[in-house]
């Protein structure tokens, strides 16, 4: 059954969807039970409109009154969950619209749903590499760092170096063979690398094989580092949701296991 097969209920979100009165209404009216005096009050609503929108509720059983004042009804209460997850679904798909081409959707366990309180820094026209400053904005601020790297941004690199071999940072970093080869040939990116690999709290791991995407995990949250089909910075996503950071967890060790892990002199001099 599709959509288009129940129009009935495309009526219904219509018709709610249309007036954001009939929204704030609603959504008022599941907080608990009001007049329409208060209705108007609470939402700025003329009283007439109020009284014409609480009409129009109770015909269609989402609404039901005692005496003067009015509650949802069981219909209106399951409505209005519905509603908030539609609206929250279509929002979190607009957030992701102008990225969703460069997150490896294919390999993903979990609904795309599970974006929606992420954060999303993309790159500014007077800001061409905001979403790389961000990312070491937030490995500076970390404690406990780990990252997949198909690609790295000397900056990203810096920071866990500072706060590592300054006693503060657990930092590790899964790097594909061929990015680590040329990150290496960077004289500070080399010092860096090779002072996190000989520090107790630092690891530098070189992948045999191809990596397909940027994930970190910096403590409580969950990264991706989006680069676009010219090799630029598309977007940084951060996320708390544990689900998703629980499949970068994942993704991480399973690279990691695959990975040799380097010392200084194995990063040469």
């Amino acid at each position: 059954m599709t959509a288009l097969d129940n129009i009935a209920a495309l009526d219904d979100i219509a018709f709610l969807a249309r007036s954001a009165s009939r929204v704030r209404v609603l959504e008022t009216l599941i907080e608990g039970p009001h007049d329409r005096a208060e209705l108007q009050a609470a939402t700025g609503i003329p009283r007439a409109t109020v009284g014409r929108i609480v009409t129009e509720f109770e015909a269609r059983g989402w609404v039901v009154h005692d005496g003067h004042h009015y509650r949802t009804s069981p219909l209106g209460g399951f409505l209005v969950a519905e509603f908030r997850a539609l609206v929250e679904g279509v929002g979190t798909m607009q957030k992701l619209r102008g990225v969703i081409e460069w997150l490896p959707t294919d390999e993903f366990d979990f609904s795309l749903d599970r974006f929606a309180d992420a954060d999303i820094t993309l790159p500014k026209p007077s800001d061409t590499i905001a979403p790389v400053e961000r990312a070491a904005e937030l490995v500076a601020a970390g404690e406990d760092v780990s990252i997949l790297a198909f690609g790295s941004a000397p900056q990203v690199v810096e920071a866990g170096w500072r706060t590592t071999v300054n006693g503060v940072q657990s930092f590790e970093v899964v790097f594909a063979a061929e990015t680590l080869d040329a990150v290496m040939t960077d004289p500070d990116v080399g010092t860096w690398l090779r002072e996190l690999a000989a520090c107790e709290r630092g690891s530098v791991y070189r992948y045999e094989g191809t990596v397909p995407y940027n994930l970190a995990v910096i403590d409580d949250t969950a990264n991706f580092a989006l680069i676009n089909d010219q090799g630029a910075p598309s977007a940084l996503i951060e996320t708390a949701d544990p689900t998703i950071r629980s499949w970068v967890v994942s993704t991480l060790d399973n690279y990691r296991r695959e990975a040799e892990a380097l010392d200084a002199d194995a990063l040469g001099s």
